[in-house]
């Protein structure tokens, strides 16, 4: 049978292993945000690449010259930051 002290010592590095995955795994409330922007970020631009892919959108950006141009380099944009932004966030 263990002694008593190594025993003691067994729980308190558990417990602190514990509390440790407990904060690895916890999502502060900022972060939580964070995440939720980022999410609704890349699902509007899935839809407007959807919208700007459909014809009568399509017919009406051409008739503007610069404008399809001009959103599609936003889109480009917006993908490049949003890569970036997850190098860091997906670690």
């Amino acid at each position: 049978m263990a002694e008593p002290v190594t025993i003691f010592a067994f729980l308190n590095s558990a417990i602190k292993f514990s509390e440790y995955a407990v904060k690895l795994c916890a999502v502060g409330s900022e972060n939580g945000v964070f995440v939720r922007l980022i999410l609704r970020v890349r699902n509007d631009v899935e839809e407007v690449e959807r919208l700007i892919s459909t014809p009568s959108v399509k017919k009406t950006l051409i008739s503007t010259p610069g404008k399809l141009l001009y959103i599609k380099n936003v889109i480009l944009s917006t993908k490049t930051s949003l890569n970036d932004i997850g190098r860091w966030v997906d670690r």
